[in-house]
């Protein structure tokens, strides 16, 4: 531990500046201290120079003994807070190791179930953020370790991966909600998110589509995209919905469809509107024969309507034709 000076092999200085090199919690750092070298050092350190390059030193020795006791005036703030952790709640504080970032959130209690959707996408952040820390900050092994520096870095990671204003803001949410949670049980002095501002939502008005224009993009959708275009034009769903409809879902007797939304869990009853109606084959063998009963009274299409063994557990939105009719071609 001490001041250092980095010299090539002729004993030439190779920067003009003073090093410093001390330990803190058993590792070894080695950093530039910012003063620059000045007068004529000796081939030793151990000798005296000029008196310019004596006063270098002195400045540079001041830097590294105010450097050492503020890390060891931190180091003694967090043993004193940990000490009074542990005589306010009876145990030492837990040091959670930053591996287990999602499971930590998976166990803290909700107001409300959340659904398997939600909870995948939100360890799926956390997992981003876990593995941004692991590969660029290897040493911060627990979430204590996690300084605002280190979360303003993943925001910024954010930004140039250009996630929009909405998405940005999520995900701080998720990581302050987090943090601010856990406290001091997992060594968090401080939440590293705290500061951190979310970004101005840009609000973009969209005009829906004309008449003229549906049936344009239906004349030219494939039989992959038609289907899924017409369930999407007659539910107002999202696209993931519209995929994973299921012959469950459909009350062709009530004229109803009853679907759990993925990215809410809020549970809706649409209309089976007659566009969509006329475009399910099944729906016309039904309309002449008596509807196969399923659970909780709802009907599934009975497998001699060609279609190919569709139950309740099969997505709907696959077996619709590519031609339909009410007004829209």
């Amino acid at each position: 531990m001490g001041l250092e000076l980095r010299r090539d092999g002729n004993q030439q200085l190779r920067s003009n500046w003073w090093y410093g090199r001390y330990t803190a919690n058993g590792k070894r750092h080695f950093i530039n201290l910012g003063i620059e070298v000045r007068g004529t050092p000796p081939n030793n350190l151990r000798h005296e120079g000029d008196t310019a390059f004596e006063c270098s030193r002195t400045l540079a020795s001041a830097k590294l003994n105010e450097l050492i006791r503020s890390v060891n005036s931190q180091k003694s703030a967090e043993k004193h807070l940990e000490e009074l952790y542990e005589i306010k709640a009876g145990a030492p504080i837990q040091q959670l190791p930053l591996c287990e970032i999602e499971q930590c959130w998976l166990n803290l209690p909700q107001r409300k179930k959340r659904s398997e959707l939600w909870e995948s996408n939100q360890c799926a952040t956390l997992l981003k953020f876990r593995e941004f820390v692991e590969k660029k900050y290897p040493s911060a092994k627990f979430i204590s370790q996690i300084t605002p520096a280190i979360a303003q870095a993943w925001l910024r990671s954010l930004v140039e991966e250009g996630y929009a204003a909405a998405t940005y803001n999520d995900k701080l949410h998720l990581l302050k909600g987090l943090f601010e949670r856990i406290g001091h049980e997992c060594g968090v002095i401080r939440n590293p998110f705290a500061g951190c501002q979310t970004k101005i939502k840009t609000t973009v008005h969209h005009q829906p589509f004309t008449s003229d224009e549906l049936n344009r993009i239906l004349k030219q959708a494939d039989k992959l995209i038609r289907p899924i275009f017409i369930t999407g034009m007659c539910t107002a769903m999202r696209q993931g919905d519209c995929c994973l409809l299921k012959w469950a879902d459909v009350d062709l007797q009530a004229g109803f469809i009853t679907v759990k939304t993925s990215k809410t869990g809020e549970t809706a009853e649409i209309p089976l509107f007659p566009l969509m109606r006329a475009a399910t084959p099944v729906a016309q063998v039904c309309c002449r024969r008596p509807l196969a009963k399923g659970i909780k009274g709802q009907c599934h299409a009975p497998r001699s309507a060609n279609t190919e063994g569709a139950g309740s557990d099969r997505q709907l939105v696959h077996l619709l034709p590519c031609r339909a009719s009410s007004g829209i071609d």
